[in-house]
């Protein structure tokens, strides 16, 4: 049966005169179709006259058409039909002749193009004739393009390669014999999509380690782009898969990546306009697939041996293919639980591999030798470059047959703990090499000089320790013991190594004698001893111990107390911690073949002690007696506390005055013999340096260790000096601590008050405090002095009257004594200038509050009140006590009810409580004798008792107002 091809049938025509006009009816079919023309119906065979046509095989070619009436012309509805034997097509299609001029179809407006690539501008135009097109643009000078019209009257003009330049507007013009028409396009040109080229197109990467894969491409900003991923062109949708994830940067994140992650990947980077890729192959390297299969082909459980066979399956195209299988097994699963053994001969998959239709195919098998007494399982893993595969268990398991022990526990050592104690130890078997069922270990021992063995039984098999008690004390003594193996089978078939031990070590018998000191330094001490006898020190002789201590109360605060004003405080505090500082204890340990020893680390100035005393590996001997030595004096740290204050002189021919305050060392390392001040005149171009100081420095001046400050005068004013002072022992001079000061200038305003002073507290007591007083500090603009002389006043807080207390002459430390314990005191520092004509200015610095230790007088008066108070208070309760107790013997209200109930009172109105009254006459007594029907007597009324009315029997007084005395029944008056 015919049929058309892709084109279809020839179309509908519409052209103008004097045009060509070419119609195609091609067919096809089996056998080849015969095509026949028709016009309006009648078969095309003749021509008429004025016709102009030619039929060639299935193609009608028209020349030179002319329009008529009536089927005269060209224009008409023309058929074609293709027939085979199978059947025929037919088509009908028309020629319509027009005449127009050239009418643009559509306004062409902007368009937009890629730089560097070809593109086509269009114009479309309906003419008849068909026009033709021509463009016009400055940039198409001498560049390289193409114009062409179609059938359709659709103007293109063809630019090869789009450049910069081509931007622009193009003018289209369409012509025909009937007139022209025009249009504009504008051609914008936008910059390509480009992917950065990748370093490489194929790629390894270690699986479980995130793949990260970029995606950024360059392109024009005015055009949006869209990123597109695809794994073997497969696009990519982390909604669909969590191991994608695609960032905000347009990177591709592969998490977790395995083998089968291997693939080609691309990124498509697009536009509107054009678009780039990037395609890179990841080979992910990871471990092999678990093995296929594996079982155990035969197991011999006498011969202790069994075969594995096992398969395992990979794709051919594995990055990391297998290269060899390695086989696990426990002895023991109830033993060995999660450990697993490693057969050490691996299986190489190379010589046992087939590839079959893309798969890699191994098939192997293993022998493995076993040991007696095995509940064996397996398990098989496959191995590559990268590591194992998860593990495949082996089906089927196999069991041996029990055997003795082939071998002895190894590392068998002896150790005594005591003296009648042997410790044995050894590495405990592995279950592997038990043998068989109840397994254990036999230890036998004997003294070393000889003897019957004894035998001792270690029944746990993971034992690793056995302790043997002997029947006798005997230190140091070698012993020759051995440790088999056993089981179910019988002991081992191998004879165990003897190895000899000790009992454990004694107290060494031996004191060392001729024990002292030889020589004495500030931090050290020598001793010297005599050699005892190794045979005495019942062990392992390790050598002498030398154990010391001190008494370093004194350097707690690294000082002595030289000075008698105020420093009970410090002395106190020191004597707080000399019992627990005292019990600390060190030791030096000697070589046995010493016999003399040092000591390194002592304090100067301290009284030690030390003993010395043998030790072997496991005790220390009795201490020799105790020795006890001074240490020397060392060299004191600097002085601390350094202080240097300009102040006014007291008279024209001091010149310059400087005070000097400062504290003791921190650590005196000795009794403090003096202390030296050095004077250096400094300069501000030239400081005093450690090299030039015997140039601009003084000989030192001495004082005394009780005095800690100094008044020194003679000095320039107005110029920078610098103050060493040293503290010494019998040592020698310790480290300096330096000072500079400048001193006040000679010319000041001295009649305005000086400046104001400061106070440094010291140390507080119960009934004292320490202070130093500061001077104030100069102010070159006010220029105002600092003051000649200063002294403290005090008071209790709350009080109106001060007290003064000037310190010593030159010194600015001071003591207040005499005060009360816990009392709070306001305290003030007054500088004192005098001047030229006698005028005394003072200046009081603001009020400083110090509270002493200790508790108030007045509070123990107050604690002694409320002592009394309490003791008042307790013996009030106890009077009240003792009120309502008697008070429990007097009337009640129930008398009044035995009197509306007809019976009178036992009791006159006027009795009380018949132990404080006098007893009535025995006529008083019941008239009704022992009648208990009416009688409010308790049951001792019926035995007898004298006075029945007294108590009840719970203790009360309810006999009191019975029916005792008168009669039960009232008469009726």
């Amino acid at each position: 049966m015919p049929y058309w091809p892709v084109t279809g049938p020839p179309p509908n025509t519409n052209t103008s005169e004097g045009e060509t006009v070419n119609f195609d009816c091609t067919a096809s079919g089996k056998p080849l179709p015969q095509v026949t023309f028709y016009k309006n119906g009648i078969e095309m065979t003749t021509k008429k006259e004025g016709e102009n046509w030619v039929i060639d095989g299935s193609r009608l070619t028209i020349y030179n058409v002319r329009k008529g009436l009536q089927g005269g012309g060209d224009n008409a509805v023309y058929q074609c039909k293709a027939e085979n034997k199978h059947g025929y097509l037919w088509a009908n299609f028309y020629l319509n002749l027009l005449a127009f001029k050239p009418q643009l179809l559509e306004e062409p407006g902007e368009v937009e193009a890629v730089l560097g690539n070809p593109f086509t501008l269009e114009c479309k135009f309906f003419a008849s004739p068909l026009a033709t097109v021509s463009w016009k643009n400055p940039s198409l000078l001498g560049k390289s393009y193409t114009q062409n019209v179609d059938q359709l009257g659709v103007g293109r003009l063809i630019i090869d390669k789009v450049e910069e330049d081509n931007e622009g507007q193009y003018e289209c013009t369409g012509e025909n014999k009937y007139g022209t028409s025009t249009g504009v396009v504008s051609l914008l040109v936008r910059k390509p999509t480009k992917l950065a080229a990748l370093p490489y197109t194929r790629q390894t990467h270690q699986a479980g380690q995130p793949l990260r894969l970029p995606c950024k491409a360059e392109h024009d900003p005015k055009l949006p782009i869209t990123y597109r991923w695809y794994v073997s062109d497969k696009p990519i949708t982390p909604e669909d898969d969590d191991r994608y994830e695609i960032t905000e940067d347009n990177t591709l994140i592969v998490n977790l990546p395995t083998q089968f992650d291997s693939a080609e990947y691309k990124c498509v980077a697009s536009t509107k306009l054009d678009s780039s890729e990037r395609k890179i192959l990841i080979d992910v390297q990871d471990v092999p697939l678990p093995v296929h299969s594996a079982y155990i082909e035969s197991c011999d459980p006498d011969n202790n041996d069994a075969k594995i066979t096992f398969s395992h399956i990979e794709p051919s195209t594995t990055a990391v293919p297998v290269n060899e299988f390695w086989v696990y097994y426990q002895i023991d699963p109830d033993v060995d639980q999660t450990n697993w053994k490693l057969h050490p001969i691996p299986v190489d998959a190379r010589q046992n591999e087939a590839v079959v239709e893309n798969e890699r195919r191994v098939k192997g098998s293993l022998s493995i030798a076993l040991q007696p007494y095995g509940r064996y399982i397996f398990k098989i893993v496959a191995r590559n470059a990268v590591g194992d595969s998860t593990p495949t268990i082996v089906k089927n398991n196999c069991e041996t047959n029990a055997k003795p022990p082939f071998r002895n526990p190894s590392n068998v050592r002896v150790e005594g703990v005591t003296p009648n104690n042997l410790m044995v130890y050894w590495d405990p078997m592995q279950r592997e090499i038990w043998n068989g069922g109840k397994f254990g270990y036999t230890i036998r021992y004997r003294p070393k000089d000889g003897g019957n063995w004894e035998k001792v039984e270690v029944d746990d098999p993971f034992a690793s320790e056995k302790s043997i008690t002997l029947d006798k004390e005997d230190p140091w003594q070698p012993y020759e013991v051995q440790v088999r193996a056993r089981n179910e089978k019988g002991d081992s078939n191998v004879t165990p190594e003897s190895i000899t031990g000790r009992t454990g070590e004694g107290i060494p018998g031996v004191i060392v004698s001729g024990f002292k000191v030889d020589n004495i330094g500030s931090t050290s001490a020598q001793f010297s001893w005599e050699p005892v006898d190794p045979n005495a020190v019942n062990g392992e002789f390790k050598g002498y111990k030398i154990t010391y201590w001190s008494d370093d109360e004194d350097d707690l605060n690294g000082s002595y107390d030289n000075n008698n004003d105020g420093s009970r405080f410090k002395r106190e505090h020191r004597h707080h911690f000399k019992r627990e500082i005292s019990s600390s204890r060190k030791s030096v340990v000697l070589s046995k073949t010493a016999t003399m020893g040092d000591i390194t680390d002592l304090k100067p100035s301290t009284m030690n002690y030390a003993y010395i005393a043998v030790f072997n590996g496991q005790n220390e001997g009795q201490q020799s007696e105790t020795i006890s030595f001074r240490t020397k004096d060392g060299l004191p740290t600097a002085v601390s506390q350094l202080h240097a204050f300009p102040v006014n002189s007291k008279s024209p021919t001091e010149k310059g005055v400087v005070l000097l305050a400062w504290d003791e060392p921190r650590t005196a390392n000795g009794a403090i013999t003096h202390y030296s001040v050095v004077k250096c005149v400094s300069s501000d171009d030239d400081p005093v340096t450690t090299e030039n100081q015997e140039k601009y420095c003084k000989e030192p001046t001495i004082y005394p260790s009780d005095v800690k400050s100094a008044r020194l005068t003679g000095l320039e004013h107005e110029s920078p000096y610098r103050f060493h002072v040293h503290a010494h022992t019998s040592a020698g001079q310790g480290p300096p601590n330096s000072a500079e000061i400048r001193t006040l200038p000679s010319a000041m305003k001295y009649t305005l008050e000086p400046e104001s002073p400061d106070l440094l507290k010291e140390s507080i007591g119960d009934d004292h405090f320490n202070v130093t007083l500061i001077p104030g500090a100069y102010d070159d603009e006010i220029k105002r002095p600092v003051g000649n002389d200063f002294y403290i006043r005090y008071r209790q807080a709350g009080e109106d009257t001060w007290n003064e207390k000037r310190p010593e002459p030159d010194q600015l430390t001071t003591s207040v004594t005499g005060l009360q314990p816990g009392t709070k005191y306001e305290v003030q520092v007054v500088s004192v200038q005098t001047d030229d004509n006698g005028n005394v200015h003072e200046t009081t610095s603001r009020t400083h509050h110090i509270t002493t230790t200790g508790q108030t007088p007045m509070k123990n008066y107050f604690l002694a009140l409320l002592l009394l108070a309490l003791i008042l208070l307790l013996l009030l309760c106890f009077c009240i006590i003792c009120f309502c107790t008697r008070k429990r013997g007097q009337k009640y209200l129930v008398a009044e009810k035995e009197r509306q109930q007809g019976r009178e009172p036992i009791l006159p109105k006027d009795r009380g409580f018949e132990d404080y009254a006098k007893r009535d006459d025995e006529e008083k007594k019941s008239l009704t004798g022992h009648s208990r029907g009416d009688s409010e007597t308790d049951s001792m009324a019926e035995y007898g008792d004298g006075d029945p009315g007294r108590f009840t029997e719970d203790g009360s007084f309810i006999g009191q107002y019975g029916a005792q005395s008168k009669g039960l029944i009232a008469e009726k008056p």
